[in-house]
């Protein structure tokens, strides 16, 4: 799960401000670079991060019979249907 904290890191280093202003300016422009920046921060967080973070998750708890199971089941799977049985699982508690 390293990779999940690399990304998460990745995130942190992104400048959700813009500080890069050099002139004075009216408060009307300020606030709208603010805001694109904003709006771009905010687009890669749906649009890519949150791809990288499921592919993540699926690479690493994918269908594997070497991953430990209890009662023939595995403890992380991804394919489970049951509202029951996920309530009970690891992965619940993991992703929560």
């Amino acid at each position: 799960m390293q990779e999940i904290r690399k990304e998460c890191n990745d995130v942190l280093l992104k400048d959700i401000y813009n500080p890069n202003i050099t002139k004075s300016m009216k408060c009307d422009e300020f606030d709208q670079i603010q805001k694109s920046s904003i709006g771009q921060i905010s687009y890669y967080l749906k649009e890519s991060w949150v791809n990288k973070i499921k592919d993540i998750l699926k690479t690493n708890f994918a269908e594997d019979p070497l991953q430990t199971q209890m009662y023939g089941v595995p403890w992380y799977s991804l394919n489970e249907t049951s509202k029951e049985s996920y309530e009970a699982g690891k992965l619940k508690k993991f992703l929560t």
